[in-house]
């Protein structure tokens, strides 16, 4: 990912854009090593004010890791499996129209580091994971 632009922002561009189309009231953030941490610590600390903008006060976000380990995350999953698992059950992709919507208003350069796939926002080089046909 180029030094300009980081994890956290790109996070906040997705919730900006997300957010204008459809109220967020779902976060979900998986990482997998110490380059999550600022934007566990960010979704949390968002989760919790009063005040911010991106999340609604109603919204679950769950930040999650695999592996347990010292980090800021709240959650964690054991293996890449078991998340495949968990998400098949949990996500109901956004309709295609919504998702070219959101994906559209990327700014360039975010747009190169974020995969859009079934209503799931992915991005990294080496925290991308092929598990059984699907991006994550």
């Amino acid at each position: 990912m180029p030094k300009q632009l980081n994890k956290k922002k790109v996070v906040r561009e997705i919730l900006k854009k997300a957010n204008a189309i459809k109220p967020v009231d779902f976060v979900m953030y998986i990482g997998d090593d110490g380059r999550n941490e600022d934007v566990f610590k960010y979704l949390n600390h968002m989760a919790k004010s009063k005040t911010n903008q991106l999340i609604p006060e109603d919204t679950k976000v769950l930040t999650c890791t695999i592996g347990r380990k010292r980090t800021a995350a709240k959650y964690f999953f054991k293996d890449s499996e078991q998340v495949l698992a968990s998400l098949e059950k949990l996500v109901k992709p956004i309709g295609h129209e919504d998702q070219k919507k959101v994906a559209s208003g990327l700014d360039r350069k975010v747009k190169s580091q974020v995969n859009v796939n079934g209503g799931m926002f992915t991005f990294g080089e080496k925290t991308a994971a092929k598990v059984k046909g699907v991006n994550l």
